[in-house]
C-alpha cells in the first residue's frame, strides 16, 4: 500500500517523496515533511503496537512542532470489514493532537469504492480498484501540499483529479447515454401530403415500399396510413428495434429508390424521430377485433412548455397505464422528437401515437376517470399542433411483428405467428415472424402475428389452425392456464423455431454455456426435448436423411456446412418415440456437442390420439436465413414445416 501512496505523490510536479517504515523513520523525517500518509495494519479495531509506540516517543521532544502539517491516513485489514476504517480513524485522532490538519476523501474509485477516511484494502492491494484507491490517497496528500505550502493554486484537486473524474464521468454517461439510444427501439412518424391526382401511384409505390421493408431485420412495425379529415394527408407509422436498424432501412436499396420518387410527387409536413422518454412498456398488444379494416390510429403532435414539461410528462405517464389497461388497445405511448425546431424556442415536441381495434374501444377509454381527469391538465400545460385520425390504405398489406394483427384479412383460417421473448431475444425475431406471415398468407391463412402470452390460454376465444413458436425465451404463458394441449388434442399443428425450446428456463444466460433447466413440462411434451445450452455460434456439418425429407417434400444437399447455434438438449430427441428426424449435425465439425453421433437439429412428431403435427427446426439463430441474403436451406425447412403442421402438400 505504501509504494502505491508514494506512486501517487509522485505523480504531482515538484514533489519530494520519502517512503520509510516505521523501523526506519526518525522524528526528524517527520520535522521534514509537509505532508504526511501514515499506514497502519488494522490491531483489533485500531492502530498497530508499534506505530503507537513510535508517536508515543515522538511526542517527548516534538509535541509543538508540526501544527499545520497535513496528514492522511491508509490501513489493511485481514477481511472484509475487519476495521481499517476504524484503523484510519484512529491513526487520524492520533496525528490531530500533535496538530496535523486530517482531510477526507470525497472520491470515489470505483461507482462503490471510495477512501472518505483513507484508503481501505483486505490483507494487500491486489485487484485494480484498491491499487487505485492508494494512488488517489497520495495524489490527493501531494495536491493539497502543494496548494497550502507551495502555493500552487491551479494544483487545487477541483481544477485536477476531482475536475478529470467529473468530466469522465460526463463522457462516460454521453456514451452510455448513446449508446443506449442506439440500442433501444425508435418510433418515427413522417406527415404527408398527397395531390388527389398523384394518390394512386404514390400509394402504388408505398405498397412496393412496404414490401421490400418487412424483409428488414429490425423492422417491428411499418404502416402507411390514411388521414380522415383531409383528402391529402396520409402518415407513415415506424418502430425500429434500433437507430442502428433504421440507418440501414434509410441507406437501402430499395429506400433510396422509391422515396424519393415519392417525394417528388408529395410534400413532407413533418418527420418525427424519437424515442419514448416515460419509462412505460409501450409494446404492442394483440387486438381484440379481428376486423384489421377497423383499427383505428390517431397521431397527436403537441408542443409542451419546458418549465411544464416534468409535470406534462408525469401526467403522460400516467394516462399511459390508463389506457393500455382499456380493452381493445393496441398501442397508446409518447415519444419527444429528437430534432426540436429552434423556431419553437421554449417548448419540446412530443407526439402521440394511439392504434384501437376500433373506434368504441377508443371512445371507452375517453370515458374513464383517468381520462377525464388529466386529459384537460395535460392540454393546458401543451399547444396541439395537429392531430390526425387515420385507418389503413384500402387494398395495403399490413403486415406487423409486433403483437398487432399482421395482414389484412384474407381468409377465415388463423395461424398464430407467436413472437414472445422476454429473456434472451434474437436480433433476427422480426426478420423470421415477417417471413412465416408472408408464407402464411402464399398458403391462403391470415397470420396473427403476436406476442401476447394470452393468446395460448384457455378463454382466447380464436381457433387457430397451426402455432407457430418463433425464436420464443422467458415465461411464455401461465402453465396453468395454457390451451395449447386442447389445440393439441384437436389435432391442430405447432410449428417451432430455434430458440422456442430455450422457453420456460430457470435462468438465462446471453452466452448460452449455462445448463438450464425447465420450469415446465410444456415444451418438452410438444416437442420431445427442451433447451439445456448452446456452444457459440460456428460452422457445422449438417446431413439430411433423404427418406424424412422427401416425406416432407423437401429438397436439399444431402450434406452442407451452415453457420448457426447448434442446440443441447435435456434429452436426445432421436431417442424419443415417435420422432422422425429430418436432419443432423456433426458434432466432430465443431466444438461444444453433447448430444453424441446423432444430434438431430430438424424433425417431426404426431402427438395423441388426433395425430397433431408437430414440428421443429434448431436452425434459425440468424436474419439473413429469413431475407434471402443467406442460403436457401433454413427458408426451404421452415416451408416444409410450416406446410406439415398445416397438413398441406406432403405425404407424411
Amino acid at each position: 500500500m505504501a509504494d502505491l501512496v508514494r506512486e501517487g505523490a509522485s505523480k504531482i510536479e515538484g514533489m519530494e517523496v520519502k517512503m520509510l517504515s516505521c523501523d526506519e523513520a526518525k522524528p526528524s523525517d517527520v520535522l521534514w515533511a509537509d505532508g504526511l500518509a501514515v499506514g497502519t495494519p488494522t490491531n483489533l479495531g485500531g492502530i498497530s503496537w508499534k506505530m503507537k509506540k513510535f508517536w508515543d516517543e515522538f511526542a517527548a521532544d516534538h509535541w509543538d512542532k508540526v501544527d499545520g502539517r497535513i496528514c492522511c491516513t491508509f490501513s489493511s485489514q485481514g477481511g472484509h470489514a475487519g476495521g481499517a476504517e476504524l484503523a484510519c480513524q484512529a491513526m487520524g485522532t492520533v496525528l490531530m493532537n500533535f496538530g496535523f490538519l486530517f482531510f477526507g476523501v470525497t472520491d470515489y474509485v470505483s461507482k462503490i469504492h471510495t477512501l472518505h477516511y483513507g484508503a481501505c484494502v483486505t490483507k494487500q492491494p491486489r485487484d485494480e480498484i484498491s491499487k487505485a484507491a492508494c494512488i488517489r490517497l497520495g495524489v490527493r496528500l501531494a495536491e493539497w501540499t502543494a496548494v497550502f505550502f507551495d502555493g500552487k493554486k491551479h494544483l487545487h484537486p477541483l481544477l485536477t483529479t476531482k475536475k478529470a473524474d467529473k468530466d469522465r464521468a460526463a463522457a462516460e454517461k454521453e456514451k452510455k447515454e448513446e449508446d443506449v439510444k442506439k440500442s433501444t427501439s425508435v418510433r418515427l412518424v413522417v406527415t404527408i401530403d398527397v395531390p388527389p391526382e398523384n394518390q394512386a401511384e404514390w400509394i402504388s409505390k408505398a405498397k412496393e415500399l412496404s414490401e421490400e421493408t418487412w424483409k428488414e431485420d429490425g423492422c417491428l412495425f411499418y404502416k402507411f396510413l390514411k388521414g380522415k379529415a383531409s383528402k391529402s394527408r396520409f402518415l407513415v407509422v415506424e418502430d425500429w428495434a434500433s437507430r442502428k436498424h433504421l440507418e440501414r432501412h434509410s441507406a437501402s436499396a430499395h429506400f433510396q429508390k422509391i422515396v424519393p420518387a415519392q417525394g417528388a410527387i408529395s410534400t413532407n409536413v413533418e418527420i418525427a424521430v424519437g424515442q419514448s422518454p416515460l419509462g412505460v412498456n409501450q409494446k404492442r398488444k394483440a387486438p381484440q377485433d379481428a376486423n384489421v379494416a377497423n383499427v383505428v390510429h390517431v397521431l397527436t403532435t403537441m408542443d409542451v412548455a419546458e418549465p411544464t414539461q416534468y409535470e406534462w410528462t408525469r401526467l403522460a405517464k400516467d394516462l399511459v397505464r390508463t389506457a393500455r389497461k382499456v380493452d381493445g388497445c393496441i398501442d397508446y405511448a409518447y415519444f419527444l422528437k429528437d430534432e426540436q425546431d429552434e423556431k419553437n424556442a421554449g417548448y419540446v415536441r412530443y407526439v402521440c401515437v394511439e392504434e384501437w381495434s376500433n373506434v368504441q374501444a377508443r371512445e371507452e377509454f375517453h370515458k374513464t376517470s383517468q381520462y377525464t381527469q388529466f386529459s384537460p391538465l395535460l392540454l393546458k400545460l401543451c399547444k396541439q399542433v395537429r392531430q390526425d385520425v387515420c385507418t389503413a390504405i384500402e387494398g395495403y398489406p399490413i403486415r406487423t411483428t409486433s403483437p398487432t394483427m399482421s395482414l389484412a384479412p384474407t381468409s377465415s383460417k388463423k395461424v398464430l405467428v407467436f413472437t414472445k421473448a422476454t429473456d434472451y431475444i434474437h436480433a433476427s425475431l422480426p426478420a423470421a415472424a415477417s417471413f412465416i406471415a408472408r408464407l402464411c398468407t402464399k398458403l391462403g391463412y391470415e397470420p396473427i402475428v403476436s406476442d401476447d402470452g394470452a393468446l395460448l390460454e384457455k378463454g382466447c376465444g380464436i381457433n387457430f389452425e397451426a402455432v407457430c413458436m418463433v425464436n420464443n425465451s422467458g415465461q411464455l404463458f401461465d402453465p396453468s392456464k395454457e390451451c395449447l394441449n386442447d389445440h393439441i388434442r384437436a389435432g391442430r399443428g405447432v410449428f417451432g423455431l430455434h430458440a422456442c425450446l430455450a422457453s420456460f428456463l430457470n435462468g438465462q444466460d446471453a452466452f448460452g454455456g449455462t445448463k438450464m433447466k425447465a420450469t415446465t413440462h410444456i415444451i418438452e411434451e410438444t416437442f420431445g426435448a427442451h433447451f439445456l445450452n448452446h456452444p457459440p455460434p460456428q460452422d457445422g456439418d449438417v446431413h439430411i436423411d433423404t427418406k424424412a425429407a422427401k416425406a416432407l417434400n423437401l429438397e436439399l444437399p444431402a450434406n452442407f456446412t451452415h453457420h448457426d447455434e447448434f442446440f443441447n438438449y435435456n434429452k436426445n430427441p432421436a431417442d424419443v418415440e415417435g420422432v422422425t428426424v429430418v436432419a443432423t449435425v456433426d458434432e466432430s465439425t465443431y466444438e461444444g456437442g453433447l448430444m453424441g453421433k446423432r444430434h438431430p437439429v430438424v424433425w417431426y412428431r404426431a402427438l395423441g390420439e388426433a395425430k397433431a403435427p408437430i414440428f421443429y427446426s434448431a436452425l434459425g439463430h440468424f436474419s439473413h436465413f429469413y431475407n434471402g441474403l443467406g442460403k436457401p436451406h433454413v427458408a426451404q425447412i421452415i416451408e416444409a414445416g410450416l406446410r406439415h403442421v398445416l397438413k398441406i402438400n406432403d405425404s407424411s
